[in-house]
């Protein structure tokens, strides 16, 4: 009977454990929590870079912020803000 009423204690404390740590471990960010920040070279046309988001910030609430320019004849042209 004593190794019986170890494992009911043993159960119920692993239990009451996870009951605690459960609720607060979903509490957090959902994941993936992904930040875009940085400059990023893209390529629209197969042969090389030539579309560019730079000065890119990303707040706490995901919005984003930064510039975009593109590649026009071999000269960097600015293609607006974001």
């Amino acid at each position: 009977m004593p190794r019986r009423n170890v494992i009911l204690a043993i159960a119920v404390a692993l239990f009451m454990a996870m009951a605690l740590v459960l609720p607060a471990a979903a509490a957090g960010d959902p994941l993936p929590n992904w930040d875009i920040s940085g400059n990023w070279m893209l390529d629209f046309d197969g042969e090389f870079e030539n579309r560019e988001f730079v000065g890119l910030v990303q707040d706490e609430d995901g919005n984003v912020r930064g510039d975009f320019i593109w590649l026009n004849d071999d000269e960097w042209e600015y293609g607006g803000t974001l």
